[in-house]
């Protein structure tokens, strides 16, 4: 448990490094950063939305360890898959190859926990006895597992 913490603490704090010098710093720089190198803007948006969103995933794992509601934990994985969907879309603006596998990596997450949510908010429902709501909501769940599968192999 307090590995955890430790690993939260620090993605946290790397998150605000990289915010810092995306805010204060980079503009400040005689030269403009190379298109795509690790100052860039983008770059450092995508830095700081994965280690947000990694930092939320210990978040989640130990709202499951602990056996939060489900309602809980499908709210923390929709947030968690939208924050690696915002690192995706920090670099969908280069075209280079250099990205693809950093793409897919936060497509993949952005997915993973997309089905989470679904599955959990599924598990929510059916305790409410809104079995057809349930279904469906899980059934949206097994097509982001496909649609994951499916990065996973360009991956």
């Amino acid at each position: 448990m307090e590995e955890a913490k430790e690993v939260h603490k620090c993605l946290k704090t790397a998150a605000g490094i990289f915010k810092a010098i995306k805010d204060k710093y980079i503009g400040g720089l005689m030269d403009s950063p190379d298109k795509g190198a690790d100052l860039d803007a983008r770059v450092m948006e995508a830095y700081v939305h994965q280690c947000t969103a990694e930092a939320q995933e210990v978040t989640l794992a130990r709202a499951i360890e602990l056996k939060h509601s489900a309602t809980l934990i499908s709210g923390l994985a929709c947030e968690t898959a939208y924050m690696f969907r915002d690192a995706d879309l920090a670099l969908n603006s280069f075209e280079d190859k250099q990205f693809l596998k950093w793409r897919k990596y936060f497509q993949l997450k952005h997915q993973f926990y997309l089905a989470y949510a679904y599955s959990y908010h599924g598990e929510t429902l059916l305790a409410e006895d809104k079995c057809g709501d349930a279904i469906r909501t899980l059934q949206e769940g097994v097509k982001c597992k496909i649609f994951k599968i499916s990065i996973w192999l360009l991956y």
